[in-house]
């Protein structure tokens, strides 16, 4: 070999990239001269050599709590229960499937939901009705009647108010007549009457009547006193009648 082939041969280097120093099938570039490379790495890689696997969770995308998955696509986001989205970015609304029943206002939480019941309803759906009557509201032996959201109380005779808790007055209306004086008492009244007046309401005036005593064996104005016996002058020809205590005694004349 002649000195010119020899240098010539010398001053040759071997191409880099023909040891396949790029990895995950990347490109190797090699440098004027091949005094040096460039390895052109594919997505998700990077370094010299693209010995780098890049994490596309480093930024944190996902929201809320949820866990970045890596992928060569992108991240993914596995999102806690109650929220949704891409990046777990929106709260579930758990009252879009209308939980709450009987008029209740519901209000969305984070993963929950809340009712708010109307009166006379509870329970977590407001479902169930409320018995008003279970406090026993009603007293003097009243009837408790349950409504929606609200109790009736049937008062007895002689009571009233929304419990049944006041005694009526039977004497506001003032039923006793001519000045007699009305007592009250439990669903009823009592009249006491003036002096000529009598009944239940003292509506009679003794005046106004007369007692029939035929037959009675009595005589007078209420018919109060005995008859004598003497009295139908039982004895005949002018004689004279005495009355005694078991009949009477006739004294005739000679």
């Amino acid at each position: 070999m002649s000195l010119d082939t020899m240098e010539e041969a010398c001053n040759k280097t071997s191409d880099l990239c023909s040891s396949n120093l790029c990895l995950q099938n990347a490109t190797c570039l090699s440098s004027a001269g091949n005094l040096n490379f460039t390895c052109k790495c594919p997505a998700g890689y990077n370094g010299t050599t693209c010995e780098t696997a890049i994490s596309t969770c480093d930024t944190n995308p996902c929201k809320h709590g949820g866990t970045c998955l890596d992928g060569l696509a992108g991240p993914s986001c596995l999102c806690r229960s109650g929220f949704t989205g891409t990046h777990c970015e929106m709260d579930v609304d758990e009252c879009i499937s209308e939980p709450c029943h009987n008029g209740a206002v519901c209000r969305d939480g984070i993963d929950e939901y809340y009712c708010y019941c109307v009166p006379g309803y509870q329970g977590k759906h407001c479902d169930l009705e409320v018995n008003e009557c279970v406090s026993d509201p009603c007293l003097n032996g009243a009837t408790c009647l349950n409504l929606i959201g609200k109790y009736y109380c049937i008062c007895p005779p002689g009571y009233t108010g929304a419990n049944c808790e006041l005694d009526v007055d039977e004497c506001q209306s003032w039923p006793c007549q001519n000045g007699a004086t009305c007592h009250d008492a439990p669903a009823a009244f009592s009249c006491s009457c003036t002096p000529g007046f009598h009944g239940a309401l003292c509506q009679i005036d003794v005046d106004e009547y007369t007692c029939n005593c035929t037959g009675t064996g009595f005589m007078g104005l209420h018919c109060e006193t005995l008859v004598p016996p003497c009295w139908s002058q039982p004895c005949y020809n002018n004689a004279t009648c005495e009355d005694s205590a078991d009949g009477y005694t006739c004294h005739c004349w000679p």
